[in-house]
């Protein structure tokens, strides 16, 4: 059974909110107007060029570690083979963000105002200020503390990566690893490379300045319990978020 999406809490007075799935990937999405339809074939056909080139390339779906170039893969592939091999992760770390870029990218071209997120990973393309909660699990910071954005920073991706939510692997223990970043597609795969660096508060520090190091990478903040590090060109400020209850990695499964 899919999993609720109790996290998809963006309120912009201007847009209108419209969802769209295909196959395991489940796209929220906010625009100046509905392209629900114009956005699922766009959606179908990048699941497509995705699973034809890892049935020819079944490594592609399967590394942990960076894979060569390959000049004759689709773009959006040899942009997660670029990306990935720049953070040190296999190329599927990337996949949720890379497939949020490109929808946003599309978006971008109809609608001044985009917020893509599949899975947690995210485009934005934001007129106006705006704060965006960072949601860590059952950690007590969970929706209270997030992002400030200007519309200057635009457009950019944000990704988090957990060890304690969601199914997505992850070798660390945060509950929370956000990296905002230039792209979505960068910022998923370093959000992954990153939380797999901390399995304890004190290893924080040096994981985000690893990462704001990175060519592209705005900022980065890591949440493990009530213990909160940031690093970067980033804004934190408080929030008050009433999220639903997130399900752990180590949840039963209905």
């Amino acid at each position: 059974m899919s999993e609720p999406r109790t996290y998809r809490s963006w309120q912009t007075t201007d847009t209108v909110a419209f969802t769209v799935t295909y196959k395991e990937s489940d796209l929220y999405c906010r625009a100046k107007t509905d392209l629900a339809d114009k956005v699922a074939g766009v959606l179908a056909t990048l699941r497509q060029r995705l699973d034809a080139y890892a049935t020819l390339h079944p490594e592609f779906a399967r590394s942990l570690a960076p894979l060569p170039d390959d000049p004759q893969a689709p773009p959006i592939v040899q942009e997660m083979l670029a990306t990935s091999r720049l953070a040190g992760v296999g190329p599927l770390a990337t996949v949720a963000g890379a497939i949020a870029e490109h929808i946003g990218r599309f978006l971008a071209e109809h609608s001044s105002t985009v917020i893509v997120e599949n899975g947690g990973d995210c485009f934005l393309q934001l007129e106006k200020p705006s704060i965006v909660p960072i949601l860590a699990g059952s950690s007590p910071l969970s929706g209270k503390v997030g992002l400030a954005f200007d519309s200057h920073r635009m457009p950019c991706g944000l990704c988090t990566s957990s060890a304690t939510v969601g199914h997505s692997l992850s070798l660390g223990k945060t509950d929370a690893v956000t990296i905002v970043a230039e792209t979505a597609t960068l910022a998923d795969a370093v959000a992954t490379a990153t939380a797999n660096q901390i399995t304890r508060p004190t290893e924080s520090a040096a994981a985000l300045e690893w990462a704001v190091a990175l060519p592209g990478v705005l900022g980065a903040v890591a949440i493990i319990g009530e213990t909160l590090a940031a690093a970067g060109e980033i804004q934190l400020t408080r929030t008050d978020v009433q999220v639903g209850e997130a399900k752990s990695k180590n949840s039963e499964e209905s």
